[in-house]
């Protein structure tokens, strides 16, 4: 919804993707982002994650910060594995 809000002028775009302030969609997008395809078929829902995906398309640096954010959790599935097997 706040991406909606940003995209119709409602947020500030600059503040909106403060890190601070819209990490979360960049966290639970980068998860869905592989997917997103997919999910959209399977919930008969082509629009779902539209929003985000068109503001972070249309935001200077938040390709590279949706990017970085999904290295970053792949670091983190990648160190949580050895402790899984032990």
């Amino acid at each position: 919804m706040a991406a909606s809000f940003v995209l119709h002028g409602t947020l500030n775009r600059e503040l909106f993707l403060e890190p601070s302030f819209s990490g979360e969609m960049f966290v639970i997008y980068g998860k869905v982002e592989p997917f997103v395809k997919e999910v959209r078929e399977k919930m008969q829902s082509p629009n779902i994650f539209g929003n985000v995906e068109k503001l972070i398309a249309t935001s200077p640096g938040a390709v590279e910060r949706l990017k970085q954010t999904q290295e970053r959790m792949a670091m983190i599935r990648k160190a949580a594995q050895p402790a899984k097997a032990a």
